[in-house]
């Protein structure tokens, strides 16, 4: 029998990211990192989406460079 494969980065080993999330921005990154397995989101588009989920339709993205 094979072990199975574990995953190779664990969330407390990722770098952190510019400009810093509030703490409930950080959670829903976090989410947002767990349902997307194969990475399909870019860092753009998922900070768009936590601007969008936090400020509402009234928001201005945030540009990450």
């Amino acid at each position: 029998m094979k072990e199975p494969v574990k995953p190779t980065v664990k969330l407390a080993e990722i770098p952190p990211r510019e400009p810093r999330f509030t703490p409930e921005q950080e959670r829903i990154y976090a989410r947002l990192s767990v349902h997307d397995p194969f990475n399909m989101l870019s860092e753009q588009h998922k900070a768009n989406l936590i601007q969008l989920m936090t400020h509402g339709l009234g928001y201005r993205p945030i540009q990450l460079s």
